[in-house]
């Protein structure tokens, strides 16, 4: 059995292999969202062998391989049971079991943001889903978009 994490912001993790994430893309302007695209990617029977972080598929782990109408029902009906946990509850209990899945908390990692890089100690997420980076004794570092890497 594949040890399963979740990388900060958005993706899974299996063996330390990128097996599924999620890509957003949007465009604003006067204040105000004009579009959003959200894709959820899984790799089911391939994976890629070009990318910056590791990759995997659910294959390559000797994983049974739903077919992909399988795994999106699974996903539809996951993604589903959390929505109604989130509109009932609230982020805590989402917060709660990321936290509970984190990959590398407590270590050193790399931030690669829209206005540069900068690095520190990965303390956690906030109660919006924000990364806390401890970038120096007395500096922590609040930051809501960007790529994580260990």
């Amino acid at each position: 059995m594949s040890r399963v994490e979740v990388k900060w912001p958005n993706d899974v993790l299996a063996d330390a292999r990128k097996v599924s994430g999620i890509l957003l893309e949007s465009a604003s302007g006067d204040g105000r969202l004009d579009w959003l695209a959200i894709g959820v990617g899984i790799n089911l029977a391939w994976r890629p062998t070009d990318t910056e972080f590791p990759a995997t598929s659910l294959s390559a782990l000797g994983e049974t391989v739903p077919s992909a109408r399988e795994a999106l029902q699974i996903l539809a009906d996951r993604w589903a049971k959390w929505y109604e946990r989130w509109s009932t509850e609230g982020f805590r209990d989402i917060r709660d079991a990321w936290l509970s899945r984190a990959a590398n908390i407590g270590t050193r990692i790399r931030a690669r943001l829209q206005s540069g890089e900068t690095s520190g100690m990965f303390e956690g997420i906030d109660e919006t889903g924000a990364l806390i980076l401890r970038e120096a004794q007395d500096r922590v570092r609040i930051i809501a978009a960007g790529d994580v890497f260990f």
